[in-house]
């Protein structure tokens, strides 16, 4: 189960995700905590830290949006990478949203230059996820 970052929590939070049963995130002055039990007396200042899959099952839920990862390989040599792609559903409110197509079209354009492939766009699964997620909570 991969945690979110504190910045999407951050965001997540801002735009409607609630505090539920997950995990929290605390901001006391500059370190950043994370923690299964509640550390503060005001509540206001926890930040919950759900996992990717939590959002993902959210922006289903609530706003319509698949947010997803698929695989991505062409010309090079055993290599597979992947590629965040947003797709929105029946009943979104982004269905025609240009910014939409335009982020998965970068996801795509940013994996290869010139020469081919471009090897310093590479990320893990959950890192790719995270730039889907993050970015998605931008459109809502």
């Amino acid at each position: 189960m991969q945690i979110i970052t504190f910045e999407t929590a951050k965001l997540a939070k801002e735009k409607g995700f609630g505090l539920g049963q997950t995990p929290k995130y605390y901001q006391l002055n500059t370190r950043k905590l994370h923690s299964q039990k509640l550390l503060v007396k005001d509540i206001t200042r926890a930040i919950p830290a759900p996992s990717q899959s939590q959002i993902q099952n959210w922006f289903i839920e609530e706003h319509s949006l698949l947010v997803t990862v698929r695989p991505y390989s062409y010309e090079a040599p055993g290599a597979v990478f992947f590629i965040s792609e947003i797709v929105p559903l029946r009943g979104s409110n982004l269905r025609f949203d240009k910014r939409i197509e335009e982020f998965n079209t970068l996801q795509e354009r940013q994996t290869w230059d010139e020469g081919g492939f471009n090897s310093s766009v590479r990320g893990t699964y959950n890192k790719v996820l995270e730039i889907g997620l993050n970015y998605a909570l931008t459109l809502i």
